[in-house]
C-alpha cells in the first residue's frame, strides 16, 4: 500500500514487429474504363488482396486517385474520376510512409494530365516504386489535337490568332485536314502533311470576332485509315469577343499639330474613332453621343460646353496651353481650378510609379522633350488628383501634376497642363522606331477615360467560359449602404443550364471580404445565374459557358515510356496486370523488404501494473478473512 502511494515510474521494455508497407495505389481515372480494363483492374487487386504469403510479410494498404488520393475499397472501385494526377499521388503516398521501409505498386496506364510530369518522381531511400502497365503499350495510327492556344478575349471586328498542335504516330506519311467550326458554318481550314520523321505540326490561323460574347469553336481534324481512336481528334475552346468601339469628340478653338498627334494615337486602336470640332461647330454636335470630350487648350467661349458635360456627366480630358486662360477658367460652371502664369515655361515629366486607377509602363519619359506650360497650380473640387505624370522643370521634381486623373461620381477625368505632345510621340517613335509605345500608353488612358463603371452594391467576377470538369468559381462583394462590406450578408445564387434546364441552387460563403460558390462536374452547356442579396433584395444576373471536353478520353493506349522512366529512376522495372505472379516473387524475394523488430521503453506509474493492484487486493482480502475467522476481528 505504501509503493501504491508513493507511487514511484519505473521503465517498461517493449519490443514491437512493424511489417514493411505495401501500398497499391490504383488508377481511378475514367481512362481505365476508356480503354475497357476495369475488370482487368479489378482481378488484380483481389489475387493482391487474396495471397496469404503477402498479407504475413506486409502491411498492405488500398489507395485509389484521381484528381487527389483517397483510401480504397476493392469491392466498391469506381473509374469516373475526370482527371489524372499521378505526381501528387505518389508524393502523398511517400509522405505518409516516409520513416518505414516499403513499396508502392502503381496500377495506372500512365496517362497524366493534370499536375507535374511524374516521370522523374523518386521515392523516399527506404521506399521503391513498381509500375504495373494497365493497357496496351503498342500504338496504332493515331492522329490527334495535342494542344490549343487562344486568348480569352478579342474585340470585336479584329482578327484573333488561333495556335494548334496536331500530333502523329504512325509509320506511312499521311495527308489530313484540319477546320475550325463555329455556329454550323466552317471558318477557317487548312491541310497539311505529316510522318514518322515530321509527326508534329504547328497550325496558325486568324479568325474574326464579329458577335459580341461568348463565342464556341470547334477543332475537328480528319481522321486517317486505320485509326482507332477518334475522341482526340475534335476539341472545343471560347473566345468572349468585347465591343471595346468608343467615340471621341476632340474640341479645339485653334489648329495645332497636337490634333492631328493626338487623332493618329487614338485611332491606332481600329475600336476608337476621333471626330474633330472646333468651338464654333459645337452647337451641331450632341456631346451625349460620345464615350470621351477631349478639351484642347480652352478658353472663355468654352463656358457651355462645360456646363453642358457636367450637366451630363461626361467624361473628360483636358489639355491647357499656352492660348488657356486659367482666369477665365475657374469662373466656368466645372470642377477644374488653376493658376496661370504670365509667362510659358517648358516642363519635363517625372513618371509616377506610385499610380494606382490604371497600370501603365514607363515609356522613357525621361528622355522626352519638354512641353510647353503656363500652369503654376491645378486643383479640383470635392476629390483628389491622381497623377501619372509630375513636372520637373530644370531637373528637379516639383509637386505639380503635368498628367492627372480623377472621378466624379459616374464620370472619370485626366487633364494636361501642357502642350506639343506631338514631340513625345515623335521622340518615342525616335527611341523605338515604332508609335506603338506611345499609342499603347495614350490608348490605356482613353480605355480608362471612356469606360465609365458605376459602383455596384452587389458585384461578381466569373469567368466566360469553362472547360469541362474544370471547377467553376463564382465569387461576389456586397457593400451595405455606406459601401462598406457587410461580411454578415445572406447571398444566394441560383443557376439554370440553357440546355437541359437543369437548375442549381447554393449559399454563397464569406471568406474575408468576399463570397464565393464553387462548382464542380457542371455538364456542358450554357448557365444563366441570378445572385441576390436576402435582406434588401438586390439582384445581379450574369453567364457563363461550360464546354465539352474529356481529356480521359484521348488516348486508346498506355503511356509505356512515362512507366518505364518512372520504373529506371527508381531502379526497378514494369509490369503488366498479367504479370502478378512475377510480381509477387519480386516482392517475397526481395531481402529490403523485411520485418522490422523495435524496442520502445516507456515510463509507466506503479498503480497502472493491474496485477500487483489484484495482489494486494487479494492479500488484504486473505487477511480480513483469516483474522475473522480466528476471532482476531
Amino acid at each position: 500500500m505504501l509503493l501504491l502511494l508513493i507511487n514511484p515510474d519505473i521503465q517498461q521494455q517493449q519490443l514491437i514487429e512493424e511489417k514493411p508497407k505495401l501500398n497499391i495505389l490504383v488508377d481511378q481515372s475514367a481512362s481505365i474504363h476508356h480503354l475497357k480494363k476495369t475488370d482487368s483492374v479489378q482481378e488484380f487487386l483481389k489475387n493482391i488482396s487474396n495471397e496469404a504469403d503477402l498479407i504475413n510479410k506486409f502491411d498492405v494498404n488500398f489507395y485509389g486517385f484521381s484528381e487527389g488520393l483517397s483510401a480504397l475499397n476493392i469491392d466498391s472501385l469506381s473509374f469516373v474520376g475526370q482527371q489524372t494526377d499521378i505526381f501528387s499521388s505518389l508524393k502523398a503516398v511517400d509522405q505518409l510512409n516516409k520513416e518505414t521501409t516499403g513499396a508502392t505498386v502503381l496500377v495506372s496506364d500512365g496517362n497524366q494530365n493534370f499536375g507535374e510530369d511524374y516521370q522523374y518522381f523518386s521515392m523516399n531511400a527506404n521506399s521503391s516504386i513498381l509500375p504495373i502497365i494497365v493497357g496496351d503499350t503498342i500504338s496504332g495510327t493515331d492522329v490527334y489535337i495535342n494542344q490549343v492556344n487562344v486568348n480569352k478575349y478579342a474585340f470585336k471586328g479584329n482578327q484573333f490568332p488561333v495556335e494548334l498542335i496536331v500530333n502523329y504516330k504512325g509509320n506511312r506519311p499521311i495527308t489530313t485536314n484540319i477546320k475550325i467550326v463555329s455556329a454550323g458554318k466552317i471558318v477557317a481550314t487548312q491541310s497539311f502533311k505529316l510522318n514518322q520523321a515530321e509527326n508534329s505540326k504547328r497550325i496558325n490561323l486568324l479568325l474574326s470576332a464579329i458577335r459580341v460574347g461568348t463565342q464556341i469553336y470547334t477543332v475537328q481534324l480528319d481522321s486517317v485509315k486505320g485509326e482507332k481512336n477518334h475522341f482526340n481528334n475534335s476539341e472545343q475552346f471560347a473566345v468572349e469577343v468585347i465591343d471595346e468601339t468608343s467615340e471621341v469628340l476632340l474640341v479645339s478653338s485653334i489648329l495645332h499639330p497636337d490634333i492631328g498627334a493626338l487623332k493618329e494615337s487614338i485611332e491606332s486602336n481600329k475600336q476608337r474613332k476621333v471626330k474633330i470640332a472646333y468651338i464654333d461647330d459645337i452647337k451641331n454636335i450632341k456631346l451625349s453621343d460620345f464615350q470621351l470630350i477631349i478639351i484642347y487648350n480652352p478658353n472663355e467661349s468654352f463656358t457651355s460646353v462645360f456646363s453642358e458635360i457636367k450637366k451630363l456627366q461626361l467624361n473628360t480630358f483636358v489639355i491647357t496651353g499656352g492660348f488657356s486662360n486659367w482666369n477665365s477658367l475657374n469662373k466656368m460652371d466645372f470642377v477644374l481650378r488653376g493658376r496661370s502664369s504670365r509667362l510659358m515655361k517648358e516642363v519635363l515629366p517625372q513618371y509616377n510609379d506610385a499610380y494606382t486607377p490604371f497600370q501603365f509602363e514607363n515609356i522613357q519619359f525621361d528622355k522626352f522633350p519638354p512641353l510647353e506650360s503656363n500652369t503654376e497650380m491645378v486643383t479640383v473640387d470635392g476629390t483628389k488628383l491622381e497623377t501619372l505624370l509630375f513636372v520637373k522643370n530644370k531637373e528637379v521634381p516639383q509637386n505639380l501634376p503635368l498628367l492627372a486623373t480623377y472621378e466624379l461620381g459616374e464620370s472619370r477625368h485626366a487633364v494636361l497642363t501642357g502642350q506639343n505632345i506631338w514631340k513625345w510621340r515623335a521622340q518615342s517613335f525616335m527611341l523605338s522606331k515604332t508609335f506603338e509605345d506611345f499609342d499603347t500608353f495614350l490608348g490605356k488612358l482613353v480605355q480608362y477615360l471612356s469606360s465609365s463603371t458605376k459602383k455596384e452594391r452587389l458585384s461578381y467576377e466569373v469567368s466566360s467560359f469553362y472547360k469541362q470538369n474544370e471547377p467553376v468559381s463564382i465569387t461576389a462583394q456586397y457593400f451595405d449602404k455606406n459601401f462598406q462590406f457587410a461580411e454578415g450578408a445572406q447571398l444566394f445564387i441560383n443557376m439554370v443550364n440553357s440546355n437541359s434546364e437543369e437548375k442549381i441552387e447554393a449559399q454563397m460563403i464569406s471568406n474575408s471580404n468576399y463570397y464565393k460558390s464553387q462548382f464542380e462536374n457542371l455538364s456542358p452547356g450554357e448557365y444563366n445565374f441570378q445572385i441576390h442579396e436576402k435582406s434588401s433584395g438586390i439582384i445581379r444576373k450574369g453567364a457563363f459557358t461550360v464546354v465539352e471536353y474529356n481529356a480521359e478520353e484521348q488516348r486508346i493506349t498506355a503511356n509505356w515510356d512515362k512507366m518505364q522512366s518512372l520504373a529506371q529512376v527508381n531502379n526497378q522495372k514494369v509490369f503488366f496486370l498479367k504479370d502478378y505472379k512475377t510480381l509477387k516473387n519480386e516482392l517475397m524475394l526481395d531481402k529490403q523488404y523485411v520485418t522490422v523488430q523495435k524496442s520502445r521503453q516507456k515510463t509507466v506509474s506503479l498503480i497502472d501494473w493491474k496485477i500487483l493492484l489484484g495482489l494486494l487486493i487479494l492479500s488484504l482480502s486473505a487477511e480480513w478473512f483469516t483474522r475473522k475467522y480466528f476471532g482476531l476481528i
